[in-house]
């Protein structure tokens, strides 16, 4: 069992921006396959991001979102570097919709008149390039694309730095979307619920940075066990799980959450997630 601090979410759902309408973990079946719906950064108070993709806009967003929710100076004064600060970025689809445009484009203008500008957004690593520039995140950054299982490996690989005190902080975020239905047919059908960016703020959980007020996360090891009485969330929600759980326990509406995600053939994580205050756990974490 390995455990770590949450200490901001920010999220983008078919509710729109914010955490106010995430249901439950139990209650995400009733959104069925909903989409994102349409926002426009500026509208919400985020500068200099309307030249990137939509979807590298609806992760710098969301990014924003759980920085400020930790206290953190969004945007940051310059140069203010955050080097103990790493960034993971989950996402399967996120670049489809650029590359179509520069076919569009260049079917319309021809190769050589299609905007330069398109090509950086069709690489699977441009939200994690554009957040890391945007908010001056100079630590480790990387990104996973492994199809629904991309939510949990980021976690996995943001829990293990943290651990091993490679870094202080990991912003984790994930892009779960259908692809572009120009794609049908192409890109494998995959168990996925409504669309959803989220993204977690994760801290070391040390002896010195712990508060009374924390909202602590345990994470354990894959196995094949699994209770159907537990709230089992898809893989694709796995950081949407957790930031509802955060939601609710921080409104104080419960002291704790437990969820088993999903790892497909990986097997079920099984996940906690409570307030220090309301602990019962000992210093190993260990009821």
């Amino acid at each position: 069992m390995k455990r770590v601090a949450i200490t901001g979410v920010g999220a983008i759902t078919p509710a729109g921006l914010g955490l106010s309408f995430l249901p439950s973990p139990e209650g995400f079946k009733d959104w069925g396959n909903h989409m994102l719906p349409d926002l426009n950064p500026a509208d919400y108070g985020w500068k200099g991001l309307t030249r990137l993709s939509r979807m590298s806009q609806y992760g710098c967003m969301a990014i924003g979102e759980a920085l400020k929710h930790a206290g953190w100076e969004v945007p940051p004064a310059k140069m203010s570097e955050r080097s103990d600060t790493g960034m993971i970025i989950g996402t399967s689809y996120s670049n489809l919709e650029p590359i179509l445009s520069m076919r569009d484009e260049a079917d319309r203008y021809g190769v050589t008149g299609v905007n330069p500008a398109l090509f950086p957004e069709t690489v699977m690593n441009a939200i994690g390039g554009h957040a890391s520039i945007y908010y001056q995140i100079t630590g480790a950054n990387m990104t996973i694309s492994d199809g629904p299982l991309s939510g949990p490996k980021c976690l996995v690989y943001a829990i293990d730095l943290l651990d091993r005190g490679a870094l202080d902080y990991v912003v984790c975020c994930m892009i779960s979307i259908e692809p572009p239905k120009a794609f049908a047919g192409v890109v494998p059908r995959e168990a996925r619920g409504s669309e959803s960016v989220v993204a977690l703020l994760l801290r070391r959980d040390t002896e010195a940075s712990a508060t009374g007020s924390d909202i602590l996360l345990e994470w354990n090891e894959p196995n094949d066990a699994y209770d159907p009485s537990d709230s089992l969330v898809l893989s694709s929600d796995a950081l949407l799980g957790i930031a509802s759980s955060y939601k609710r326990i921080a409104s104080a509406k419960q002291p704790s959450q437990q969820l088993v995600i999903s790892g497909e053939q990986e097997g079920y994580y099984r996940v906690r997630l409570y307030n220090r205050s309301h602990s019962c756990s000992g210093p190993d974490g260990t009821l």
